[in-house]
């Protein structure tokens, strides 16, 4: 086997390695930390495939290995991130002068379950070659990692004391769970039929007021981000439907 083909199946491991490190840091509460494995990962997984395609190195092998780290670093870490974040910001309940441990922050492991059928769809959907149906497992982890980041960053803002109410992470975590496997149709930043501003107007919109963003909020913009993803997939969505009516 010639080694340089192997070189996308390395990308792929890495990217395992840092979900697992963003695992680790997730127990220790260092969710900033943890949330740069994941943004790390997130690069990796873009350039195994672009690197795979450019070697001809693309392989089922190679499509196995992406979905089950997949599934660790976009699935797994993100939902302990959520959980451990999610436990430290509530104590335990009392009734009656008996603690009862907190019990939402349970909600975060539908995204590792949600996350493995996303991936399993996708890999047998042939209508996800230029669009995506239902939120990509990357986005839904760089929007729940930028949540902790959210509240440690800007405390006294209205998204960050709304974070801190009992049950907004369990339901965002079941909200988005759901939509990573229902069928909304969304934008993949891929330019199949070239560069041309007509036919991509959407993509370059996205690109640009994320930019933007991250410009003013850095880090802190990525939950924004992806729920201006899916808030300009929808429009370019209905502005498709308006156009074939």
């Amino acid at each position: 086997m010639n080694p340089i083909k192997g070189i996308p199946s390395l990308l792929t491991s890495l990217n395992l390695l840092c979900g697992l490190f963003a695992i680790l840091f997730a127990f220790k509460e260092e969710f900033y930390t943890a949330g740069l494995f994941v943004v790390v990962a997130g690069i990796l997984d873009f350039f195994d495939g672009f690197v795979a395609r450019m070697l001809k190195a693309t392989s089922a092998f190679g499509r196995e290995l992406d979905s089950l780290a997949d599934v660790v670093t976009f699935g797994v870490a993100p939902a302990f991130i959520v959980y451990c974040f999610d436990m430290s910001l509530h104590d335990p309940i009392y009734v009656e002068d008996v603690a009862l441990p907190y019990q939402g922050a349970y909600a975060a492991f539908l995204i590792p379950v949600f996350s493995a059928l996303r991936l399993a769809r996708f890999n047998i959907d042939r209508k996800q070659k230029s669009g995506f149906l239902g939120v990509p497992t990357p986005a839904n982890a760089l929007f729940f990692i930028g949540l902790p980041i959210i509240w440690s960053q800007y405390p006294e803002s209205m998204p960050a004391v709304w974070i801190q109410r009992i049950y907004a992470l369990p339901a965002l975590a079941v909200l988005f769970s759901l939509l990573m496997v229902i069928p909304l149709p969304l934008i993949a930043l891929k330019f199949s039929n070239g560069f041309g501003l007509r036919e991509n107007i959407f993509k370059y919109l996205l690109i640009g007021s994320s930019a933007i963003l991250l410009i003013l909020w850095r880090e802190s913009a990525l939950p924004a981000v992806i729920l201006l993803y899916i808030f300009i997939s929808l429009i370019a969505q209905l502005f498709q439907s308006f156009k074939k009516s």
